[in-house]
């Protein structure tokens, strides 16, 4: 084993760091047969060989036994979930000058178009998007207040593509992107709604380039900056028990937790050992499994999550919380406390993100309003639609807000979520 992960360091193929592995092993088991049973019987040379030969020959398959069992074992997930994405109707691609191929969806403004688009960017990293009816119907609303609204996949994620060195899976990657996708738009200024894990990548866009951005909401957002709120989250906060037990059993395999170590060493490696498909829907699963604690009533759960199936498992681990400790640490706050682009913050009561980095936000950008919603989980949009798009159309109007701000640094008394 100890073969396979030094052999990482020179090889990108699986196929070869088993090969590196098999002949350590035979070398090692073999080579000290032999020298063992030379100092036993010198005078029978040929039978030392053959001996030794036979016990290199029994220790490789002793190691293929132990492979079978561990690195090799298929990663864990349903028939479902590893059914390919289904494409829907009016999906379409832009070929980014990233080098990015993206899906994304467009649902045209009504009437005359105002000149500033709404992007709606994703969460997870890796979340599926242009193929869920739910987020396209439910955010392409700002289509009815004049606004050509776009809803895209990130790059590893939905429809859009997958990279051939996993590791290119970053924020600034997916910030590259976004800034792409505006030039591609054709646009100056851009409307970008962040939701969860988006909320990062729209506040580091913005760091990044803020005379691009004319307003935007951030919608359960994740930290601004990860490093500094390394447990900032815990999606399983509102599962019962059975359902935590199921989600900890789907992580608790050694050869997830193989693979975690060689993807660090070698992420081309890794790829090559276990597929984008067999990754995706291993992610497919334990979203389905996360579902329940994503909202406040789970009966709110749309069925069509049942069958979503563009999950990026590559660009949650290297572009999420586990891949970030290995990027260099940035922290855009700086520059984003002078920025006097106006904001709207909404979270919920039972939202499972921690509420000291989501109060970060309101605490760093100087000219954002928070609005807490009561009843309301992760997916707040699900539980409170009606009141969450009221919020959003008072906010890109410029009209009063159908609930009041909330201004205290201390969570509301009905809050449930992590501190």
């Amino acid at each position: 084993m100890t073969a396979f992960f030094l052999a990482a360091f020179l090889f990108d193929t699986a196929t070869m760091l088993f090969v590196a592995a098999f002949v350590v092993g035979f070398l090692i088991a073999s080579g000290g047969v032999w020298l063992s049973m030379r100092k036993m019987r010198p005078t029978k040379p040929r039978r030392v060989t053959l001996g030794a030969l036979g016990v290199g020959v029994a220790a490789m398959f002793l190691l293929a036994l132990v492979f079978s069992l561990t690195i090799l074992a298929p990663w864990p997930s349903t028939a479902a979930a590893r059914q390919l994405p289904t494409v829907p109707a009016g999906v379409k691609y832009w070929n980014l000058s990233t080098g990015s191929h993206i899906a994304y969806v467009e649902i045209p403004a009504q009437g005359a178009a105002k000149a500033t688009p709404f992007i709606f960017v994703g969460g997870g990293p890796g979340d599926e998007d242009a193929a869920d009816a739910t987020t396209t119907q439910f955010f392409g609303q700002a289509a009815q207040l004049g606004y050509n609204v776009y809803i895209y996949d990130q790059i590893g994620a939905g429809l859009s593509a997958r990279l051939a060195d996993p590791a290119q899976y970053t924020l600034a990657r997916h910030v590259a992107d976004l800034e792409a996708i505006r030039a591609q738009i054709g646009t100056q200024q851009m409307i970008l709604l962040g939701f969860s894990w988006g909320g990062t990548l729209v506040a580091n866009y913005m760091a990044a380039y803020p005379q691009n951005v004319a307003k935007a909401i951030f919608m359960s957002p994740a930290p601004i900056n990860w490093f500094e709120w390394p447990n900032f989250a815990d999606d399983t906060y509102f599962l019962n028990n059975t359902a935590k037990q199921q989600v900890n059993q789907m992580f608790s395999s050694q050869n997830i937790e193989l693979w975690s170590q060689l993807a660090i060493i070698n992420p081309k490696a890794a790829l090559s050992l276990v597929s984008n498909q067999e990754a995706d829907a291993f992610d497919n699963t334990v979203a389905l499994l996360l579902s329940p604690g994503s909202v406040y009533d789970p009966s709110h759960i749309p069925n069509q999550w049942a069958t979503l199936n563009g999950n990026g498992f590559y660009d949650l681990f290297f572009a999420g919380d586990i891949g970030a400790s290995i990027h260099p640490k940035v922290n855009p706050r700086t520059i984003l406390s002078s920025d006097p682009t106006r904001t709207l913050i909404m979270t919920g009561s039972h939202n499972f993100v921690s509420w000291t980095p989501t109060w970060q936000y309101k605490t760093t950008l100087p000219n954002s309003t928070l609005l807490y919603f009561q009843e309301a989980g992760h997916d707040l949009y699900l539980d409170q639609p009606q009141l969450c798009y009221a919020s959003i159309q008072a906010f890109l109007l410029g009209t009063s807000l159908p609930i009041q701000p909330w201004t205290s640094s201390q969570p509301p008394s009905t809050y449930q979520g992590p501190p």
